[in-house]
């Protein structure tokens, strides 16, 4: 790796693979933490990891089909929603225990910029909504702005 002055005389300032630990690490981990909304019933459990080649996200959607879970990206910001909705309840007799968490839930976590959300696939498994998303490689990530001088 060479050392670039981002203010050289070629007018560019080049941000790549250099500025992604910064943001990876510490924004991406501090924004995922952020309470959820409050409209929403219950918060609900998921795992989140990192392969090197791709993200792996894991959510907790027992008794769920795939049109009860929504998946939205904004950004960076990966959000699932939808609703545990309540069995039938007897018509006659008593609940002496009800557990299950019942009502609307969501979940967001912030995802790193190597994310490539185009890629991104997902399936509903024994209760586990599962979801993989491929990272950009190092050397294909980043953007250049140019610097112009004004005139005048």
């Amino acid at each position: 790796m060479t050392d670039h002055d981002p203010y050289s005389s070629t007018g560019t300032i080049l941000f790549n693979d250099d500025m992604d630990p910064v943001f990876e690490d510490s924004l991406a981990r501090s924004l995922s933490n952020w309470p959820q909304p409050a409209e929403v019933d219950h918060v609900i459990p998921l795992d989140m990891y990192d392969h090197g080649d791709h993200l792996e996200i894991n959510v907790s959607t027992p008794g769920l089909k795939p049109e009860d879970v929504s998946i939205t990206v904004t950004g960076y910001q990966w959000k699932v929603a939808g609703v545990f909705s309540p069995e039938q309840e007897p018509e006659h007799g008593i609940v002496y225990i009800n557990e299950r968490s019942l009502g609307r839930f969501e979940r967001s976590v912030t995802l790193p910029a190597s994310a490539d959300l185009a890629r991104m696939e997902s399936k509903m498994e024994d209760g586990v909504l599962h979801v993989r998303i491929p990272k950009i490689p190092k050397g294909e990530r980043g953007w250049r702005l140019s610097r112009r001088k004004r005139s005048g």
